[in-house]
């Protein structure tokens, strides 16, 4: 079955009105009730220590002509689910019991017992893909990962590696149970 659907409206006018201090990436995923998920990932090119993206220019100081070193990170998420009837993405305001992992690797659905010490529900865990940006400065690279929480909209950095570089870059190691 082929389905035309649009690029998701409010993901849309954020990038319109944010696109120069972001980069956006996209992930499909399948629910573990079988639902098409659309997880938008926007990176902030550049993030002062406030998590705040800046530009560029914001970061030289009058007495030095170098700018600070401020890696991108994931600040936002956006996700959809597909609904095939109106042929259009709806925003999910909570995954429920289940937690997106994203990456480069591969993408997928986890249901999250409530008992869980280790796992959070209604949360996305995410590796770094910045690919364009890996390896373009020395000090940084593979280091943006984390956990994302639908409920609060806040990242958690793992390990506090904001300025690591990381190489390889970690992935995902989903287990099959045959």
């Amino acid at each position: 079955m082929e389905v035309e659907v649009g690029f998701p409206e409010k993901s849309g006018q954020f990038w319109g009105e944010f696109g120069d201090l972001y980069n956006a990436r996209l992930y499909l995923v399948q629910s573990t009730k079988g639902d098409t998920m659309l997880a938008a990932r926007f990176v902030g090119e550049l993030v002062n220590a406030d998590d705040e993206p800046v530009h560029e220019h914001d970061l030289l100081t009058e007495e030095d002509t170098h700018p600070l070193v401020c890696p991108y990170k994931t600040l936002v998420f956006h996700v959809y689910k597909l609904d095939l009837g109106q042929k259009s993405w709806v925003e999910v305001g909570s995954l429920g019991d289940e937690s997106l992992f994203l990456g480069a690797n591969q993408s997928t659905s986890v249901s999250i017992s409530s008992s869980s010490t280790i796992y959070k529900q209604n949360s996305i865990y995410f590796t770094d893909d910045y690919w364009d940006r890996m390896d373009e400065d020395y000090l940084y690279g593979g280091h943006d990962m984390g956990v994302f929480s639908l409920e609060n909209r806040n990242v958690e950095s793992f390990l506090h590696t904001h300025q690591l570089k990381i190489l390889p870059p970690p992935c995902w190691v989903n287990p099959s149970p045959w």
